[in-house]
C-alpha cells in the first residue's frame, strides 16, 4: 500500500498561495487556518482556553522560562492512537509555516521547548491537557522566533475507497516567541533561475529573510523578450517568510511561452512594513524540452518471496520513492520482471500517482500471470510520467532489485 503524509495544519500562513491572486494580508501573528477535513480521523490540538486553529504566542526575555498548556483531544467517534512531538519550524516554498518530521534533527528554536514525544491512546471524545516549558537562551537577540508542536495519527490510516493508499493525518500548531527589543524587517533575493521537470518550466527565486521579523513579500514577476515586450507577467503574494529563514518563490511558466532568452524582473514588497528588494537583472533561457529525469530517487526497492524462498506463492514488493522537488502528477510505477534473462512483463504497481515532496511508499503483491515457473526471476523498478502539457513520455528513475527469486524445478 502507499503511505502518504497528509497535512491538516492549524497554523499555516497563506498556505493557499496562488500566483494569480493576492493573498489576504494580516498582522505578523495572524493566521489563515485550514478547516479540519470532514473525512478521516477528527482530533484537536490548540492552546488551553483557545479555539482549534489558534497557536501559542509568547513574549519572553532572554534567560526566562515559561509554561504553556496544549489541549489534545479525540473528537472522533472511533478510538484514536495519536503521536505528538515538538520540532523546528521552516518556511514552505512560496511562504508559510511547516514543522520538521519527528526523525529530523532538532537544532533551532525547537531546542527551547521541553515537550517529550509521546504516543497517546484516546477513546472517542477523550482529551487531555499537556503542559510544557519554553526556555529562551540567555544570549537570544531581540526578534521573532518560531517552532511547532505536532499531533498526528500514530499509524497510517486507510483512505476511504482505496486499498492502495494510506495517509497519516497531521496537525501542527506554532509556538511563536517574541524577544523584546528593536524589530528590523529585511530580506534579500538570490539570482533567479529556470528549473524544469516533467511538469514543465518554472521560475525559482531564492528569498532570504535577513531581518528579525517575518515578511510576506508580494509583487509581480515579468519576463521580457528580446524585443523588449512583456511576454509573461504574474502577480504573486507569498506567505510568511520567517526571521532568519530562506525559501523560494516558484512561479510556473505556461507551456505556450516560446523558447528563447528572456530578461526577468520583479520588485518584492512586504505590505506590512514596505521593505523592498529587487531581483538582480538576469537573463533566462526557456526551453520546452521535457526533463529527462526529475530529482527523484528510488531509495528502496525490495521483492521478497512469500511465505518462504523455497515455497513461493507471491512476491511482496516494497518501493520507497523520495521526491526532492515540486509535486509530480501522473506517475506510473512499474515492476520490470525477467526470468532467466528474458522479459516476462512490466507489472503496474501503481498508476496516476502524484509524488509529493518527501517519501512515498508503495507496497503491492506480485504473482506472475502464468505462475512461478522454474528459473531465476530478476526485477527492476521504473517510474514513468507523462508531461500534461506536451504528452511526452519520460522515464523518471529506474533501479534494479538486488536479490533475485530462484524457483526450483520439480
Amino acid at each position: 500500500m502507499m503511505s502518504l503524509r497528509i497535512v491538516v495544519a492549524t497554523f499555516l500562513l497563506a498556505i493557499g498561495w496562488i500566483p494569480a491572486l493576492t493573498a489576504a494580508q494580516s498582522t505578523p501573528e495572524a493566521t489563515r487556518s485550514t478547516p479540519e477535513s470532514e473525512t478521516g480521523p477528527q482530533f484537536l490540538l490548540h492552546p488551553l482556553d483557545q479555539n482549534d486553529g489558534s497557536y501559542f504566542t509568547l513574549e519572553a526575555e532572554p534567560g526566562s522560562t515559561h509554561t504553556l498548556t496544549a489541549v489534545i483531544g479525540n473528537v472522533d467517534d472511533e478510538p484514536l492512537s495519536l503521536r505528538t512531538y515538538a520540532g523546528d519550524a521552516f518556511t514552505l516554498v512560496n511562504g508559510g509555516f511547516g514543522v520538521r518530521e519527528e526523525g529530523d534533527p532538532v537544532e533551532g528554536v525547537g531546542t527551547w521547548i521541553d515537550y517529550p514525544a509521546e504516543t497517546l491512546d484516546f477513546a472517542p471524545g477523550e482529551g487531555i491537557e499537556r503542559s510544557f516549558t519554553v526556555t529562551v537562551p540567555e544570549d537570544a537577540e531581540p526578534g521573532q522566533y518560531i517552532a511547532g508542536i505536532v499531533l498526528q495519527t500514530a499509524e497510517p490510516i486507510e483512505i476511504e475507497g482505496s486499498a492502495m493508499f494510506n495517509q497519516i493525518v497531521r496537525k501542527s500548531v506554532a509556538v511563536f516567541i517574541t524577544v523584546p527589543g528593536e524589530m528590523t524587517p529585511r530580506f534579500e533575493l538570490g539570482t533567479p533561475e529556470i528549473q524544469t521537470n516533467v511538469a514543465g518550466n518554472r521560475v525559482v527565486v531564492p528569498v532570504i529573510n535577513t531581518g528579525n521579523v517575518l515578511v510576506k513579500p508580494a509583487g509581480e514577476l515579468v519576463l521580457t523578450d528580446a524585443s523588449g515586450n512583456a511576454a509573461f507577467t504574474q502577480p504573486f503574494a507569498m506567505g510568511s517568510v520567517y526571521a532568519g529563514m530562506e525559501t523560494t518563490l516558484e512561479v510556473p511558466l505556461p507551456a505556450a511561452l516560446p523558447e528563447g532568452d528572456y530578461e526577468v524582473s520583479a520588485t518584492f514588497t512586504d505590505p506590512e512594513t514596505n521593505v523592498q528588494a529587487s531581483i538582480p537583472q538576469t537573463s533566462l533561457t526557456v526551453s520546452n524540452e521535457v526533463a529527462a529525469e526529475a530529482p527523484l530517487e528510488i531509495t528502496t526497492a525490495q521483492v521478497n518471496p512469500m511465505p518462504a524462498a523455497d515455497d513461493v506463492q507471491f512476491a511482496a514488493v516494497s518501493v520507497t520513492v523520495t521526491n526532492r522537488d515540486a509535486p509530480i502528477d501522473g506517475v506510473r510505477v512499474l515492476l520490470n520482471v525477467q526470468r532467466d534473462g528474458e522479459a516476462v512483463e512490466d507489472f503496474v504497481l501503481a498508476s496516476s500517482v502524484t509524488l509529493q515532496p518527501g517519501e512515498t511508499v508503495i507496497e503491492q503483491r506480485y504473482i506472475p500471470l502464468e505462475g512461478w515457473t522454474p528459473g531465476e526471476w530478476t526485477f527492476s523498478v521504473t517510474l514513468e510520467s507523462q508531461n500534461p502539457q506536451t504528452s511526452a513520455e519520460a522515464t523518471l528513475a529506474t533501479v534494479p532489485v538486488e536479490a533475485p527469486i530462484t524457483v526450483a524445478g520439480e
